[in-house]
């Protein structure tokens, strides 16, 4: 479907066609969001759960990442925007065909047990779990009862409005603003995506030696307000291209650490309520990222036609780090020192 979507934009000729073929790829990648982060949930023990989701990240954050960097490399090349919907509509072709032949998945029992560690893993896998047949089909609405599962997501969109700015807008930003090239401002733009990937693995192989989550996000959300006043300073003046491929790199680096634990946070919280609810909890987080990205694609512009990007990234900012710090509060689990637990796990007979 991504690949069909991707290939017709290559024809579209009108904005009500482009909106079209936008609003079906949007279905496809909230189904994407759910399904896959409930996989990574499935085959992640506690112990390795924020460095999975990191991996996991590659996927959305990856993409912007290797977008930018090729339409650095081949529109100076080819000189027209449709080469670039080629090239992701083949890739996103070939990669389907791969993932046809090596996705897996969990049987409803399994997926219902927390499992702490590797080992853990090895011996469930060894001594599955019979079905119960007496067992409930899990529903959504029993994870949409618990308030905290609401606020994490809540502020976690929120506090992204800066990353979905830079996802829908970074090169228009940077050729607005600081008035490079096209070519060069989705060159710039790359190393967002990329120390974002780097910091994403690190704050979560951080937070999995810790198993702390909350305050490791805490530290990046912090870090990237104080980064951001210096940031947004910036514009207007003149950056040469080198400096502000590192004040990019900064900027998606300091997100990377806040988010990375905040995913395993958030996949921890679901499993308490219910384990073998963890994809439709991702599809509460799928849903309220796109009502807020919705949000900044209609009110950016209209900020920026009024005012500048100045004005809009201090909204961005302010609105997500004033609502994420308090409702990071609400999540459960420690903050500075895990308790000492055994944990004990007998293989089914």
């Amino acid at each position: 479907m991504t690949c069909v979507c991707v290939y017709a934009m290559v024809l579209v000729e009108t904005l009500s066609q482009l909106l079209v073929l936008r609003i079906i790829l949007a279905f496809v990648d909230g189904i994407a969001v759910g399904t896959t982060a409930g996989l990574v949930r499935d085959f992640s023990p506690r112990l390795g759960r924020a460095l999975a989701f990191g991996f996991w990240t590659f996927g959305p954050l990856g993409s912007n990442f290797f977008a930018n960097a090729m339409a650095g490399w081949t529109l100076p090349i080819f000189h027209v925007w449709q080469s670039q919907f080629v090239i992701g509509g083949t890739i996103a072709l070939l990669s389907s065909i791969v993932i046809l032949f090596h996705i897996a998945d969990l049987s409803p029992k399994l997926r219902s047990r927390i499992i702490h560690s590797a080992e853990e893993m090895e011996a469930q896998n060894d001594k599955p779990l019979p079905m119960d047949s007496s067992e409930k089909t899990p529903k959504m609405r029993e994870i949409l009862r618990y308030p905290h599962i609401w606020t994490l997501c809540i502020g976690i969109t929120l506090f992204l409005l800066t990353y979905m700015t830079i996802a829908s807008f970074g090169t228009k930003l940077l050729v607005d603003a600081f008035h490079y090239d096209a070519h060069q401002a989705a060159s710039i733009a790359k190393y967002f995506w990329l120390f974002n990937l780097f910091t994403l693995l690190l704050a979560g192989w951080i937070s999995d030696r810790l198993q702390l989550r909350k305050i490791v996000s805490l530290t990046g959300a912090v870090l990237f307000a104080i980064y951001m006043v210096f940031f947004i300073s910036l514009f207007g003046t003149e950056v040469p291209e080198g400096q502000m491929m590192i004040y990019t790199s900064l900027l998606g680096g300091l997100i990377g650490i806040a988010y990375g634990p905040w995913c395993a946070l958030f996949s921890e919280n679901a499993e308490d309520v219910k384990a073998s609810l963890q994809s439709s909890a991702w599809g509460l987080f799928g849903f309220a990222s796109r009502v807020v990205s919705l949000t900044v694609y209609f009110a950016a512009p209209i900020v920026v036609a009024a005012h500048s990007w100045e004005t809009w990234l201090w909204i961005a900012v302010g609105v997500g780090v004033i609502v994420y710090i308090p409702f990071l509060f609400t999540g459960r689990g420690p903050w500075f020192r895990r308790k000492e637990e055994k944990i004990t796990f007998t293989p089914a007979p």
